[in-house]
């Protein structure tokens, strides 16, 4: 089953050494309602500007350079662009006949709306795992944000309601534009007097005071770098917020398949092959060479 429970919720914050309320308020403000869309995908928003990026970082820089020209929707130096919530999937797809990798990076997932290019910072062993996990449930979803918040060391102004130092490494500088830190305190106050407030099996709805357009236009300032606070050296993660899509009508594209292997290299064995047979042809020659040769005698 996807839908979260508050068993899970509650174990969550606990790891955490969070209040329920707490993690709920986070939850509610970034998640609106689901983490899956009404086909059983996860929720996502695709990040032009990150797809740039990741092409170029991974030395792609001539594909880059093709896709800016051939899709600017897609790949843009240029954050925005992002289109309806019910066009992420369809976005995705179109990317990874790019680079999958790269574009599967590129986008924001889940409760949390983690970027999938910090799979490794948080400890999934690879890209593909860390996808896995947000198409799996909302459990899986919930985990991702939670290694997010202690990655980044933000568990302590999660536990003191410091909503404004949270927004701002969670949200990036325009979250007091957008109101974050403001509706983050809201949320929390209503958890706090009751932490299962609104709860329905999944997560909780759209926060009072957000509209769809509130949240779309959020989407657009939530491509933000959070460093980790000691020092700067940590991994830096990027999470938005976008407008839980509407039924579907359209076709979603399908949950990505694993990245096949490398192909082996024969060479090895092929060179091994090659040695072996001129040693043998050598053997050969120089006993053919070192035989004595028979004189033959006739009679006169």
């Amino acid at each position: 089953m996807k839908a979260i429970t508050p068993e899970q919720i509650k174990a969550a914050a606990q790891a955490l050494d969070v209040p329920v309320a707490a993690l709920r308020a986070v939850m509610e403000v970034e998640c609106r309602g689901s983490g899956f869309n009404a086909d059983g995908t996860p929720v996502i928003l695709f990040e032009r500007h990150i797809f740039y990026r990741q092409l170029l970082s991974h030395g792609l820089n001539g594909l880059a350079q093709r896709a800016v020209k051939e899709r600017p929707d897609l790949c843009n130096p240029v954050m925005g662009g992002y289109g309806p919530a019910s066009s992420q999937h369809g976005r995705l797809a179109a990317a990874t006949l790019y680079d999958r990798a790269c574009a599967l990076e590129s986008a924001s997932w889940g409760l949390g709306q983690v970027m999938g290019y910090h799979w490794k910072a948080l400890g999934y062993p690879t890209l593909q795992h860390f996808v896995n996990a947000m198409y799996r449930s909302e459990a899986d979803q919930l985990d991702a944000l939670c290694r997010f918040i202690r990655h980044n060391g933000l568990t302590d102004a999660l536990r003191n309601g410091r909503w404004a130092l949270f927004a701002s490494r969670y949200n990036g500088p325009g979250y007091a534009k957008n109101g974050y830190d403001g509706k983050l305190a809201r949320a929390y106050s209503r958890f706090k007097a009751d932490p299962w407030a609104g709860f329905n099996g999944t997560a909780s709805a759209a926060p009072a005071g957000q509209t769809q357009a509130d949240a779309a236009r959020s989407a657009t300032n939530q491509a933000i770098a959070v460093s980790t606070a000691a020092g700067g050296g940590g991994a830096t993660i990027a999470v938005s917020t976008s407008p839980p899509p509407p039924a579907k009508t359209e076709t979603v594209a399908p949950a990505p398949q694993p990245i096949p292997p490398a192909p082996k290299s024969h060479w090895p064995e092929m060179v091994l092959a090659i040695g072996v047979v001129l040693v043998i042809g050598f053997v050969i020659t120089r006993a053919i060479n070192s035989r004595p040769t028979e004189r033959v005698v006739t009679e006169g």
